[in-house]
């Protein structure tokens, strides 16, 4: 569904759309905003009841902020993977960027958290190669952080992944050296 935020701006750009399900453009009203913005503060946190309630409340789980965070950043940004792993379970969309390209993975891998960026490549199956609109992987992000053990993860998935595609191109899927 697509969604409309108002923003500061000035004249005609005074909304913002946002994608978070296929269907009808429908206006975000400012009560709608203020419980999008309270979901939010329940993900950082990691108050799980609190997010149970606003998705109760007709919050989509994969609403955008006008930055188009979704709750999902939200919970990868603040290192908070059980609010995450709920969110997933609940049904979110955690393949949405937000408006500079930057996946779920990249918010993880920027806060250097092991464990999230873990979950993210092998359970849920995140491409560490993927570039945001910058053309930065979620490695560049956690090097330029000093997040050096999940630059390292990020480095060794990468390398598991390409390995993995140059044996299938060649044909060599399931064969076992003699």
């Amino acid at each position: 569904m697509v969604h409309k935020t108002k923003t500061d701006a000035p004249g005609p750009q005074a909304t913002r759309t946002h994608n978070t399900d296929a269907g009808a453009v429908r206006p975000v009203s400012e009560r709608m905003s203020r419980q999008l913005s309270k979901a939010f503060h329940c993900v950082e946190i990691g108050d799980l009841q609190g997010i149970k309630k606003a998705l109760e409340r007709d919050v989509s789980i994969n609403m955008q902020d006008i930055d188009g965070l979704t709750m999902a950043h939200v919970a990868a940004r603040s290192d908070r993977l059980p609010s995450l792993k709920f969110l997933v379970e609940k049904g979110a969309d955690i393949t949405i960027t937000d408006n500079k390209g930057a996946s779920v993975l990249h918010f993880s891998a920027y806060s250097g958290s092991m464990e999230m960026t873990s979950y993210l490549l092998n359970e849920c199956g995140f491409d560490p190669r993927v570039k945001d609109y910058n053309g930065k992987t979620p490695q560049y992000y956690s090097e330029n952080r000093g997040k050096f053990r999940t630059s390292d993860m990020l480095v060794e998935k990468a390398r598991e992944l390409a390995a993995a595609e140059r044996r299938q191109a060649l044909g060599m899927h399931g064969l076992k050296r003699q």
